[in-house]
């Protein structure tokens, strides 16, 4: 027997159980994807800020590294240039210039690797935001979702609909990491 012959064999106040009770299973489900959403994002962002600080951690290191590599090219350099010094007695301007030349070589090596790091920073500073944005944007859904069915017209609704699209751009945003 459907719910319409029921309610007109019946008072009113059955129809509105069986209604009640549909809407407060639904709501429950809502409420448990609400409550894996948010632990997800919470991870998300957690995760984040790990990446966040390993990033950190990698600039430090490269500048330890490259001081490092610094000291010993200079140290070679020097050691480099006391050996020319004895075998080709060079002038003064000479070794002024090859010094400055090496100097430029390194600096420029420098560059370079300041500037791979700076995009691999900028790189993963966007991803970051995008994923935030879309952890947001899930959870706005979710809450806009909840909202909404609060004021509903009376008609349970599956909700099906909205909840696979919203674990479809959940997983698209995992995805993305």
């Amino acid at each position: 027997m459907d719910v319409a012959a029921l309610h007109q064999g019946y008072p009113g106040t059955i129809y509105s159980h069986y209604q009640l009770e549909a809407l407060k299973q639904q709501n429950s489900k809502f409420q448990e994807e609400l409550s894996l959403s948010q632990e997800r994002s919470s991870s998300e962002i957690q995760r984040i800020g790990n990446l966040c600080e390993e990033i950190e951690e990698l600039k430090l290191n490269s500048h330890k590294s490259q001081y490092q590599q610094d000291m010993k090219d200079r140290e070679t350099l020097s050691n480099q240039e006391t050996r020319e010094e004895r075998n080709f007695q060079k002038t003064d301007k000479d070794k002024e210039l090859e010094t400055l030349r090496n100097e430029i070589a390194v600096l420029r090596g420098e560059n370079a690797i300041a500037k791979t790091l700076q995009s691999a920073v900028e790189a993963l500073e966007r991803d970051k935001a995008q994923l935030q944005g879309c952890v947001t944007s899930l959870e706005q859904r979710l809450m806009g979702q909840q909202t909404s069915e609060g004021g509903d017209s009376g008609m349970p609704s599956s909700g099906d609909a909205v909840l696979d699209q919203l674990r479809e751009e959940k997983e698209f945003a995992e995805g993305q990491v």
